[in-house]
């Protein structure tokens, strides 16, 4: 969740630097009102097992003072074991 929690709008936009394709991030980009909230999702579908990592990078734009914001995103699928008897 990003939140604004200054008098004017905030446009941002999330750069995906070291990409994977289990992940996928929505939105990537946007205008925060003022003093309101943005749900970012990211979702995680493997196909394999094992560990997966992306990288993202959060900048907003036109905001003096403020530097782009890096996020290491790491997830792992795990085979699910049944046990019958």
């Amino acid at each position: 969740m990003l939140s604004n929690t200054t008098g004017r709008d905030v446009e941002y936009e999330i750069e995906i630097l070291q990409p994977h394709p289990y992940f996928k991030i929505d939105p990537c980009f946007g205008v925060i009102s003022a003093n309101k909230k943005q749900r970012i999702q990211v979702s995680y579908s493997p196909i394999t097992l094992g560990s997966s990592t992306t990288v993202l990078r959060l900048s907003l734009k036109n905001q003096h003072g403020c530097h782009p914001k890096d996020c290491v995103v790491s997830a792992c699928a795990l085979s699910g074991k049944v046990n019958v008897g």
